[in-house]
């Protein structure tokens, strides 16, 4: 009797431990399950399930004992029924190892080692085929049922490769539970690195990696995202075992540069039986699980804007998800982020099966699954706009408005405006703004100057409209005016220009040097065409007249 009271006092002392490393969230359900007070802090939440399991363990009560290490091991869910009720769980273990002998690249289970979060009954209701110290993070995606192999030991390599073999046998019970159960999944899972006892680990797989089962090669992604602990994915083999009574499924494994310069790796690898949930199933659980209700984001909101330090302004809220960039369907967020933006429950939960790195796409703080939920407000905002609307205004009263009805109005005016500056005659609009500079070489017939403008009048003279150059239109009350824009009110008139005199109409002027000890001035007058062009003729040092276009 004093023994088996030892043997309670040291299993109580185990599940006192195993307490203290929980979560919020799993110390609530524990509570609940128990039917304890679920409120309070973490430290309060831990005394209540301790001074409960002291209670357990003064009163010698295993079956109520049991259903507590059950939950403390497996996130606060109970026990199935028709589950064991003694609490002596070294004998099921010592029977496991007996009857499973593990080879020698093989980790032997010892007692307190954790077999799936302490599940030491196996598929079929009776022990587990093999038992394995790993403890692998949580992931809502799947749920572990059992060790289907012996751990495999991968020993550290640094040049050339290894190859170890897994056998991979099933009885008949789990042959027919295959076949009938299609979310029953066998997955290849890895860790790196010694373990430490009873430690949760990431899944990791050596760099350099090649599975084989009888003679078919794992197309798989063992690596995850880089510099990115926890991304990488267990690999599905469920479509290359056979599934057939006591068929022996050899597993080839080979492997290479495990050992680098900084650090030697040792990596284990365990094909486990699992539970698979679908992206579906985890977005009922959510919402089933429970909300944020719209009055705590309104009383949310309030609270803030009153903050004194704080002037509150309307703030712009998105609709569509920041993930996939399409509107959101079922809001959620995180309760433990602080901001009111969501994110869409699908697609969010569809990246994380991809990559599990559970991140808040819009804050980018840690998240718990256990953590998220429906936004109500958010909810409802969706369920009273249109699938046009992208945003909306959030005031600091917690009321909203669409953005898209201000954006018509504003859209509007804006149209209105522009109509008005098409009708303005005063702007001239350049077609042309970067012609190219034509070359008129000069000939022996001098180029008639009755076609130049006089010096003293101004190069401003519009040219005769026409219908290509003016863009006149009836009803207009006021003419364009043509603007030379080559001119500079910064530069000094020029003194007219003397004119010239011929001898001979074939004589050519020669503007090298001045005759007659007159003085040389540059000509320069501006020529209008009757065409669509208005130019500037410009006589050049090498004898040419340029015609500069505006």
């Amino acid at each position: 009797m004093a023994s088996a009271s030892g043997s309670l006092q040291s299993q109580g002392q185990t599940i006192e431990a195993r307490i203290k490393t929980l979560v919020n969230n799993e110390l609530r359900e524990i509570c609940r399950g128990e039917g304890l007070q679920v409120s309070g802090i973490k430290s309060q939440l831990q005394k209540r399930i301790i001074d409960y399991l002291n209670t357990l363990l003064l009163k010698g009560d295993q079956k109520a004992l049991f259903d507590l290490r059950y939950r403390v091991h497996n996130g606060g869910r109970a026990p199935a029924p028709g589950g064991t009720s003694s609490f002596a769980l070294p004998s099921i273990a010592g029977d496991a190892a007996a009857s499973y002998p593990h080879a020698p690249g093989s980790m032997p289970p010892k007692y307190g080692e954790k077999a799936f979060g302490g599940q030491h009954q196996g598929l079929t209701g009776n022990r587990p085929l093999y038992i394995t110290p790993l403890n692998f993070k949580k992931s809502p995606f799947y749920t572990i049922r059992e060790a289907l192999t012996r751990t495999l030991d991968m020993p550290v390599y640094s040049s050339h490769r290894n190859s170890l073999m897994l056998s991979l046998k099933l009885p008949g019970p789990y042959v027919n539970h295959l076949r009938n159960d299609s979310s029953l999944r066998i997955l290849l899972y890895c860790a790196a690195g010694d373990v430490p006892k009873g430690a949760e680990v990431d899944i990791s797989f050596p760099t350099q990696l090649e599975i084989k089962i009888g003679n078919e090669e794992v197309k798989a992604n063992f690596k995850g995202l880089k510099n990115k602990p926890g991304s990488t994915r267990p690999a599905d083999i469920t479509g290359f075992i056979k599934r057939e009574p006591d068929f022996q499924n050899q597993i080839h494994v080979t492997y290479a540069l495990t050992h680098k310069a900084h650090e030697k790796q040792i990596y284990n690898l365990v094909a486990l039986l699992v539970q698979k949930h679908s992206v579906e199933e985890l977005v009922k659980r959510i919402q089933d699980r429970g909300v944020i209700s719209k009055a705590r984001v309104m009383s949310d909101m309030v609270m803030k804007a009153s903050d004194e330090d704080i002037v509150a302004t309307s703030s712009i809220m998105s609709l569509k998800d920041p993930v996939s960039y399409t509107r959101i369907a079922i809001p959620i967020r995180s309760t433990s982020c602080t901001h009111n933006q969501c994110f869409d429950a699908s697609s969010f939960l569809q990246l994380q099966e991809q990559a599990p790195l559970w991140k808040c796409p819009v804050c980018d703080k840690a998240l718990q699954f256990e953590h998220l939920a429906v936004d109500q407000y958010v909810q409802e905002i969706l369920a009273k706009t249109s699938s046009s609307v992208d945003q909306v205004n959030i005031e600091p009263n917690a009321t909203w408005s669409p953005v898209g009805a201000n954006n018509a109005r504003s859209n509007g005016a804006t149209n209105a405006q522009h109509d008005d500056d098409e009708s303005d005659e005063d702007l001239v609009e350049i077609t042309k703004p970067k012609q190219p500079v034509m070359k008129m070489e000069a000939s022996n017939v001098p180029f008639s100057f009755s076609k130049l403008t006089p010096p003293n009048q101004p190069s401003m003279t519009p040219p005769v409209p026409t219908a290509a150059s003016s863009g006149s239109r009836p009803g207009q009350k006021r003419k364009s005016e043509v603007i030379d824009l080559t001119l500079s009110d910064d530069e000094d008139d020029e003194p007219p220009a003397k004119k010239p005199h011929y001898s001979t109409p074939n004589s050519q002027l020669d503007y090298g040097q001045p005759k007659n000890g007159s003085s040389y001035i540059p000509i320069r007058r501006t020529l209008f065409f009757t065409g669509t062009l208005t130019g500037r003729l410009k006589y050049g040092a090498n004898q040419s007249y340029l015609l500069a276009t505006t």
